[in-house]
């Protein structure tokens, strides 16, 4: 069977006996991943862009927005 959710164990370095162990909620089952990007060319040597990915799930939410500009020279 699958696991349903993750499990991390850490501690802190030089701190005997700090280990503790994280687990995340339930996994959902089904998922669906969505994104869009774009650029903008301005004819000069500078250029924007821009791109937004969201993966949802019957249980949770994650939303990445990133945006730059690039210059060429």
């Amino acid at each position: 069977m699958l696991d349903t959710s993750a499990q991390a164990k850490a501690g802190f370095l030089g701190v005997p006996g700090s280990s503790f162990a994280v687990t995340t909620p339930p996994f959902g089952r089904t998922s669906l991943v969505v994104g869009a990007q774009g650029a903008l060319e301005t004819g000069t040597p500078l250029q924007l862009f821009a791109s937004y990915t969201a993966a949802l799930s019957s249980n949770a939410t994650a939303q990445t927005v990133t945006a730059g500009m690039r210059y060429t020279w």
